[in-house]
């Protein structure tokens, strides 16, 4: 799979278990919306260099609509106190983070 630039600074955020409200706000502009990064996003999953999980409570298989349904409904949570709000974290996987870290070990 070939990754961008945006897809890298992905994995980096995501290095660290971080709640959907922030991967959203930081990167639904680069992909152009949020449609296209949550599609983008699966696909980082099926390539196994992302993980997409439920906090408690949460649907225990990762959904793209209501990942979608959640950001649209709170405006992308472009406002910071928003982030709280999500029952979805995402985390790069060991292949993620080895991807990444190689890649600035390199540098």
């Amino acid at each position: 799979m070939e990754l961008s630039r945006t897809d890298r600074d992905l994995l980096q955020l995501t290095a660290i278990e971080v709640p959907w409200p922030m991967v959203c706000a930081e990167f639904h502009s680069s992909y152009g919306s949020v449609e296209s990064l949550v599609a983008r996003l699966f696909e980082l999953l099926d390539a196994g260099l992302i993980s997409v999980s439920g906090k408690s409570g949460a649907e225990a298989a990762p959904d793209p609509l209501a990942l979608c349904a959640e950001a649209l409904a709170h405006g992308n949570f472009e406002a910071p106190d928003l982030v709280a709000e999500s029952s979805w974290c995402i985390a790069a996987t060991n292949a993620g983070y080895a991807l990444i870290k190689a890649e600035l070990n390199g540098q």
